[in-house]
C-alpha cells in the first residue's frame, strides 16, 4: 500500500477539527487512497485486522460496495487479489463447478492473481462462499498501510477503504477521542 500522511489539525477547535478531518478524508477518497486509521500495527502480527473487522464492521447493514465495485487504493487498485490457498479453501469447502466461476475472470498482477468487481460470487449483495471468502475479503474494509510522521519517518498502520460508511465513521471517532484527549494533556 502507497506511503500515507495524515495530518490531524490538533490545535483546531473541535468543530473545525472535525471538519478538517472530514474534508482529509473527502481527498483520501477523491483521490483514490484508503484512509489511515490511530492504530499502528506490526506486520508480523496481521491478525489485529480481524478483531477489527469483526467487531467495528456489521457487514448485515451494507450494500455489498466491497464486492461490486473496485477497491480504493494500493498497487493492485480496483483487483480483488485471490491466491492458491483462497482458491484451495473455495474447493476444499465447496465445489471445482463453483470455481468455474472464477477462473475466467482471474488476472496477474505481478504479486499474485485476482479480479476485477463485482465479485461473482455476490448474489442479491450476499456472499455466497462467505465460509471460504479470500483472505481480501475477510479482513475488509481493513488493510495495512505505511503512514509517514510529520518528521518523515514510515510506521505500518492499519487503513481503511472510504467507500465502507461504517469503516469511515470509526475513523473520524478514534480521531476525535485522540484529539480530545489531546485537549486534555
Amino acid at each position: 500500500m502507497d506511503v500515507t500522511r495524515f495530518d490531524p489539525q490538533w490545535d483546531l477547535p473541535e468543530e473545525d477539527f472535525v471538519a478538517d478531518v472530514d474534508k482529509q478524508f473527502q481527498k483520501f477518497a477523491d483521490e483514490g487512497f484508503c484512509i489511515p486509521t490511530t492504530i499502528q500495527i506490526d506486520p508480523q502480527h496481521p491478525e489485529v485486522i480481524h478483531y477489527y473487522q469483526q467487531t467495528i464492521i456489521h457487514c448485515e447493514k451494507c450494500d455489498a460496495r466491497c464486492c461490486l465495485k473496485p477497491i480504493t487504493g494500493g498497487k493492485a487498485k480496483g483487483i480483488i487479489k485471490i491466491d492458491k490457498n483462497d482458491l484451495f479453501k473455495i474447493r476444499q469447502r465447496y465445489s471445482k463447478v463453483i470455481l468455474k466461476k472464477l477462473k475466467p475472470l482471474l488476472i496477474d498482477i505481478g504479486t499474485g492473481r485476482g479480479f476485477v468487481p463485482p465479485c461473482p460470487y455476490c448474489i442479491d449483495n450476499r456472499c455466497e462462499i462467505y465460509d471460504a471468502r479470500p483472505y481480501v475479503c475477510r479482513i475488509y474494509p481493513f488493510g495495512v498501510g505505511r503512514g509517514l510522521t510529520v518528521d518523515g519517518s514510515e510506521f505500518n498502520v492499519i487503513i481503511v477503504d472510504p467507500d465502507c460508511p461504517q469503516a469511515v465513521e470509526y475513523c473520524k471517532n478514534a480521531y476525535l477521542k485522540q484529539y480530545k484527549n489531546y485537549k486534555k494533556s
